[in-house]
């Protein structure tokens, strides 16, 4: 783009050959949605390191992370970050300890002092959150029903239990940790980074926006299969027979030979992970590398000859590429 300011007309002029400011051109927003933009930001959020420490059992959650930014041209005088319902309880420059002047409330950590290069934020929290991370167990139904957590970020959820900025159109890399309670495990998105004791290691190389986060955490039973060189894992409660898995799962593989082929683009991430939780509040989410679906999906035989899980399945697994490698610039393309 010139240097100059643009008037209207300069800007028409401009975009009849740079592709900018194009009055006619096809809006992707569902037709009377009004788009809701990404908030000014004066830093790039080059990415985020976290811990997470949940306890399924005592519905708790314990979190470290750390914020890599950059400047934008404004300058890193102040880092705004979405983070609501938790309890800071530290906020320093990672790179020197120094403590970090912050304020929350109203939903925003605010964040000011760090090098107007940028740096590394380390933010500490606690809480027992009530949103975006849900806790299940135990019902007068069901008595002998394990606990677990589980996350649905979408629409703006994340910011109720880890710092980030909390709109699709904002994406970066992730490194995610979670330790969890002995008997327990968890998954999160990307690669599978193995186990350290009771940690669980995950690397997610490519940007994402928050609402593709996720994290399981429960005694889970897992089924393991591939579909050419790509790992394939269906997971479930423990108790969940392999023949229950297989038969719900079993054409994934084929499912997704089959949607690269469609999509001519083969499938984008370097896993995929089916989890099955308790009382999940959709049938499924998409989630990076990781998705996450109802216990529905869990029929026997007798109850499959009526419905089956296929269609869902194949929803959530096409979302890998559209919804996950494709994202929306904000929620008025969320169709």
């Amino acid at each position: 783009m010139s240097s100059h300011a643009l008037t209207d007309k300069s800007g028409v002029l401009e975009a009849q050959f740079s592709g900018f400011l194009v009055d006619s051109s096809r809006s992707f927003a569902e037709p009377g949605v009004t788009p809701y933009y990404a908030p000014d930001r004066r830093f790039h959020l080059k990415k985020l390191s976290l811990h997470l420490t949940i306890d399924p059992v005592k519905k708790t959650l314990v979190g470290e992370a750390l914020v890599e930014v950059r400047p934008l041209p404004a300058g890193t005088s102040e880092v705004i970050l979405d983070l609501d319902d938790m309890q800071v309880d530290a906020v320093v420059d990672a790179e020197t300890g120094k403590d970090l002047d912050w304020r929350h409330g109203d939903a925003k950590l605010s964040v000011r002092g760090l090098d107007s290069q940028g740096g590394t934020i380390r933010i500490n929290w606690h809480g027992k959150p009530t949103r975006g991370l849900y806790f299940t167990g135990p019902t007068p139904a069901a008595p002998d029903r394990a606990h677990m957590a589980w996350s649905q970020c979408q629409d703006e959820d994340a910011h109720f239990f880890f710092p980030c900025v909390d709109h699709p159109g904002v994406k970066t890399p992730m490194e995610i940790r979670v330790t969890v309670p002995e008997g327990y495990q968890a998954v999160g998105n990307g690669a599978d980074m193995g186990q350290s004791g009771q940690d669980f290691l995950f690397s997610q190389e490519d940007p994402i926006p928050a609402y593709l986060f996720t994290v399981v955490v429960g005694p889970l039973t897992v089924l393991e299969d591939s579909a050419g060189d790509l790992p394939v894992r269906y997971w479930a409660p423990q108790g969940t027979s392999e023949a229950t898995l297989r038969r719900v799962f079993h054409k994934t593989p084929r499912m997704i030979a089959f949607l690269g082929e469609v999509y001519g683009y083969a499938y984008p991430w370097p896993r995929y992970d089916q989890v099955v939780v308790h009382d999940f509040i959709f049938g499924g989410m998409e989630n990076v590398a990781a998705t996450t679906l109802t216990d529905l999906v869990l029929t026997d035989e007798r109850a499959a000859l009526d419905w089956d899980a296929e269609d869902l399945i194949a929803h959530e697994l096409a979302h890998q590429w559209f919804g996950d490698l494709v994202t929306c610039q904000d929620w008025s393309q969320g169709w």
